[in-house]
C-alpha cells in the first residue's frame, strides 16, 4: 500500500481552482498550528486517509496561505496569528477532539466501517476581533464494537452558497467542532466514517441541518462514556450507575450544567418533564462524571443533556442506555415539529399553533372558522406544520401521531387534516368531518422514511350561513422505535 505521502496529489494542481474561499476553521484532527482549513470546489469529493503529522508542521508564527489537493478534494491553508482560534484548538486538543488518527498502527488491509447515527448538530456565538463566527459542534454515536471505525470525516453543504460538499473537521470520536462565518445560511452537516484504508459511503452518512445564525444556541449533547449498569454488593442491588463526559473546556461561557433525566420506560422525555438532578459545571470540570441512583432498583432509564449559560438552551438528551438498559427493550423517540405556517389556500392563520408541539397535552393550536369569517374573505383557517428533525439509529418502525378535536354548530362546516412524506409535494388524507371527540390518529410510516420530509396541514372551512366550526389540534409527533 502507498504511503500517505505518496498518495497526497502535487499541489502544483491548485493552479487549476476556479474559486478559493479563505475560511476561518478550526478543524479537527488538524495538529497544532494556527492555520486554518478549507476543502473546496470538487463536484464528487472523496475521503481518503487523514494527513500525516508532519504534513502539517507549519511556522505558527507565520502569515500567508498555501492550497493544494490531496485525496481528491481541493484544500487550503491559510495562516493567522488569531488568539482565540488558537485557544480553541487547543483547548479541544487537550480534550482529545483535535487529534488525528495515530496512523502508525493502521493494519494494511481494514474494510470500510460502519455509518455512525444519530448525528447531532448545535452551534452558538464566538466573537473574535470584533466578529462573530458561529462555533459549530456536532455529535454522534456510533458501534463501539466496530473494529474499522477509526474517525470520522465532517462534510458542510451549502456554506457561502456551495452545493458541493466541504470537507471541514476530521476527529476521532464525537463531539467535533469548527468555526465558520455566522452567514445566516442552513447548512448540511454529514458525517462520513472512515478505517485506516476506507470509508464508509458518502451518499449514505448521516446528516443534520444547523442555521449559522451566530447568535447564543444550545450547547451539544454529552457524550456517554459508561452505559448503565446495576451497582450490586454481593446479591443485593443498589441501583445504577452511568457515565458522562464533560463537554470541553472551551464551551465554559457557553453551558451552565448538566441536567439528568429518570423515567421508568424508554421513552425519551420531552424537557422539562423527567429531570432528576442538575449537576453545576465547574470551570475546571474535565473527564468523566459519574452518576449513581443508589434507590435499590435497576429498572430504570436516563439521560442527560447540557444547558447554556447565555441563551438557557438545552443540548438533546444524550441516553445511555441505548440497547435497553436495565429495564430492557427497543427506544422509543418521539420527534416534533419545530416550525408552522399558513398554507397557501387559507387565508386565515391557527391561534397559538405552536401548541401542537409544545410536549404539554393540556395546550392546542385553535383552527376556529364562522360564517362571518367567509363573509369577510378570511375563510378558510389552515396551517401546516413542518421541521421535523432527523431521526437516529436503525428505525424498526415509524409512526406519525396527531391528536385533534373538531366541535361545530349550526349549519357545521368541514374540518380536513391531511399529512405529506413528501415535503409537501402532495398530500394524503386523515379524515374531514364537521365533527370529532378528542382523538390520538396514528399513521404507520415507512422505516425508510425521512421525517424531515414529513409535513402535516390542517384546513377549517364553514358554510357562508349560520356556521361555526373548530378545529383543535393537541399534539403532533413521530414515534420512532429502534
Amino acid at each position: 500500500m502507498p504511503s500517505i505521502k505518496d498518495r497526497a496529489v502535487s499541489e502544483e494542481t491548485a493552479a487549476t481552482l476556479e474559486h478559493v474561499e479563505l475560511s476561518p476553521f478550526s478543524s479537527a484532527g488538524m495538529p497544532p498550528s494556527s492555520s486554518g482549513f478549507s476543502a473546496v470546489g470538487n463536484p464528487a469529493p472523496i475521503r481518503g486517509v487523514p494527513p500525516a503529522i508532519d504534513m502539517w508542521d507549519f511556522d505558527a508564527g507565520a502569515r500567508g496561505s498555501e492550497t493544494g489537493n490531496m485525496y481528491g478534494f481541493t484544500y487550503l491553508r491559510q495562516y493567522n496569528q488569531n488568539d482565540h482560534v488558537n485557544q480553541i484548538r487547543q483547548a479541544l486538543q487537550a480534550t482529545q477532539i483535535l487529534q488525528a488518527p495515530k496512523l502508525a498502527s493502521s493494519p494494511a488491509n481494514q474494510g470500510a466501517p460502519k455509518q455512525v447515527f444519530n448525528v447531532q448538530v448545535t452551534q452558538t456565538a464566538s466573537k473574535q476581533q470584533n466578529k462573530i463566527y458561529s462555533l459549530v459542534s456536532v455529535s454522534f454515536l456510533r458501534d463501539a464494537k466496530d473494529p474499522n471505525f477509526a474517525g470520522a470525516a465532517i462534510w458542510v453543504k451549502g456554506y457561502k452558497g456551495n452545493t458541493n460538499p466541504v470537507l471541514v473537521a476530521d476527529t476521532q470520536d464525537s463531539p467535533a467542532a469548527f468555526l465558520l462565518e455566522a452567514t445566516k445560511e442552513t447548512v448540511v452537516v454529514f458525517v462520513q466514517a472512515y478505517s485506516f484504508t476506507a470509508e464508509a459511503p458518502l451518499s449514505g452518512a448521516p446528516s443534520a441541518l444547523v442555521t449559522l445564525t451566530g447568535t447564543p444556541g444550545a450547547p451539544p449533547a454529552p457524550t456517554i462514556a459508561q452505559q448503565t449498569v446495576t451497582i450490586q454488593n454481593g446479591a443485593t442491588i443498589l441501583g445504577q450507575q452511568f457515565q458522562f463526559n464533560y463537554l470541553p473546556t472551551v464551551f465554559n461561557d457557553v453551558y451552565d450544567g448538566y441536567w439528568i433525566y429518570r423515567a421508568n420506560a424508554h421513552v425519551q422525555p420531552v424537557p422539562p418533564a423527567g429531570r432528576y438532578k442538575f449537576v453545576k459545571h465547574s470551570p475546571t470540570s474535565t473527564g468523566v462524571y459519574t452518576f449513581q441512583d443508589l434507590t435499590g432498583v435497576n429498572t430504570f432509564f436516563y439521560w442527560v443533556s447540557a444547558v447554556s449559560s447565555s441563551s438557557g438552551l438545552e443540548s438533546p438528551l444524550a441516553d445511555p442506555t441505548p440497547s435497553g438498559g436495565g429495564g430492557g427493550g427497543h427506544t422509543n423517540t418521539n420527534y416534533s415539529p419545530t416550525a408552522n405556517s399558513i398554507p397557501p389556500e387559507a387565508n386565515a392563520g391557527f391561534q397559538n399553533p405552536q401548541n401542537a408541539y409544545d410536549g404539554n397535552s393540556a395546550t392546542f393550536a385553535d383552527g376556529a372558522d364562522t360564517s362571518q369569517d367567509v363573509q369577510n374573505g378570511l375563510s378558510p383557517a389552515g396551517c401546516i406544520w413542518s421541521g421535523f428533525p432527523l431521526a437516529g439509529g436503525s428505525p424498526l418502525s415509524v409512526t406519525l401521531k396527531i391528536t385533534t378535536k373538531v366541535t361545530a354548530s349550526g349549519h357545521l362546516g368541514t374540518a380536513t387534516l391531511y399529512y405529506s412524506t413528501n415535503n409537501g409535494t402532495s398530500w394524503n388524507t386523515v379524515y374531514s368531518t364537521g365533527g370529532r371527540s378528542l382523538t390520538t390518529d396514528a399513521i404507520t410510516l415507512s422505516n425508510a422514511q425521512d421525517i424531515r420530509q414529513v409535513k402535516v396541514k390542517a384546513i377549517v372551512a364553514a358554510r357562508p350561513i349560520d356556521a361555526v366550526i373548530e378545529m383543535d389540534v393537541y399534539e403532533i409527533w413521530i414515534e420512532v422505535v429502534t
